[in-house]
């Protein structure tokens, strides 16, 4: 395969560090990662993260996923097109990728990557892509199983779950054919071995 996509929010940039803190200051609750159950569980239970999910201060706050920088320079060594595909409300795109840039840009090659913000369409872009569309024909890492099915329902891509304690995607799809988990980085750079 010549094609890989990651997706950004957790799984190149830690966001549930600052949703917590986030809650634990609004809210006055304390989570841990494993307690968000599902992929809606902020949404329907701390309505004031929605706006919070828009402000520039929450991808500020947002730091790299320890061992993620080792994935991406494999990815850019092995792989011909590297793609960052993510769900990005309109108002935080620029200050998204500058975050990105801080803290992988370094990285020989990031140049190279091409950064798709997918899913939100208004009148200043045209963000209706699907990440399945965007990664057909490649490999997709993403955290969330709603991505995955809809990627692995192509046929035609391999996805791997990055599950680093998470709560929302514990539900088991994988097949080590077409769909694999990641407990951890180097997990993911031993499956791509195996894939690609």
């Amino acid at each position: 395969m010549k094609k890989i996509c990651f997706d950004v929010d957790d799984v190149l940039l830690s966001s549930q560090n600052v949703l917590l803190s986030f809650l634990e200051k609004e809210y006055n609750k304390k989570l841990t990662t494993e307690d968000v159950t599902h992929w809606m569980f902020y949404h329907e239970n701390y309505p004031k993260i929605v706006e919070y999910f828009k402000k520039q201060e929450f991808y500020t706050n947002n730091k790299p996923i320890d061992g993620m920088d080792e994935v991406l320079k494999f990815a850019l060594d092995n792989f011909k097109e590297v793609y960052f595909v993510t769900s990005s409300h309109p108002d935080i795109i620029d200050i998204k990728n500058k975050t990105l840039k801080k803290y992988y840009g370094d990285i020989q090659g990031y140049e190279k990557i091409q950064i798709h913000h997918v899913g939100l369409k208004t009148d200043d872009n045209d963000l209706d892509h699907s990440k399945a569309a965007l990664c057909q024909e490649g490999i997709l890492i993403d955290d969330a199983l709603h991505n995955i099915k809809e990627t692995l329902s192509t046929k035609k891509t391999k996805t791997i779950i990055v599950d680093f304690n998470y709560g929302w995607n514990q539900e088991k799809i994988e097949d080590d054919i077409n769909c694999f988990r990641a407990k951890k980085p180097i997990d993911i750079i031993d499956i791509l071995k195996k894939i690609n």
